[in-house]
């Protein structure tokens, strides 16, 4: 079956007060500490780094050989395209996968948001269990195994109470919010 024949799967947005939320404060440090490496191999903030002046901020954890992350692609790439001049900052980050083939997702989908390169870079399972991010969607009750594509919201800088979608984005949903938030 390709990838243009699997379901969609889709996830609604849920908010989530962190603040109040029964979750281990280390896993929680993934909206202020989680660092990654960018296409030159630097380590960045890819939150705090783009935190600064968005409206809206959505990142976005996609995985190339998921054909729900195929998908959102084109959701992603859509709202980038119609919502960046109004205040919405998209960061992508790739995880389970090369360099190499994340890089060909990118540009087939030709996605101009930054894009940062996640804690593994291939598909291990058992090295998977260890992440940083696995942890914190199990903690938030993601019970995928890869758990991609996976999105956190933040509005107006509130790293307190972030909207969380555990799949693929309901278009329709998302810019629902993104028409009252911008």
């Amino acid at each position: 079956m390709s990838i243009s024949e699997r379901p969609h799967e889709y996830a609604l947005l849920r908010w989530i007060d962190l603040e109040s939320t029964k979750i281990d404060e280390r896993l929680i440090s993934i909206l202020t500490d989680y660092e990654l490496g960018d296409l030159h191999n630097k380590k960045a903030n890819i939150i705090k780094t783009n935190l600064k002046n968005p409206k809206v901020l959505l990142c976005s954890f996609f995985a190339e050989w998921c054909p729900n992350c195929h998908y959102d692609a084109i959701t992603i790439q859509k709202l980038f395209s119609n919502y960046e001049a109004m205040g919405l900052k998209i960061v992508l980050t790739m995880d389970y996968s090369s360099k190499e083939k994340s890089l060909s997702f990118v540009k087939k989908y030709e996605l101009k948001m930054p894009i940062a390169f996640g804690e593994l870079g291939e598909k291990n399972e058992e090295k998977r269990n260890h992440t940083q991010f696995y942890q914190f969607r199990k903690a938030l009750g993601d019970t995928r195994g890869w758990g991609a594509p996976f999105h956190i919201i933040i509005k107006n800088g509130d790293q307190n109470n972030v909207g969380i979608i555990m799949g693929e984005i309901d278009e329709n949903q998302i810019m629902c919010f993104l028409k009252e938030a911008l």
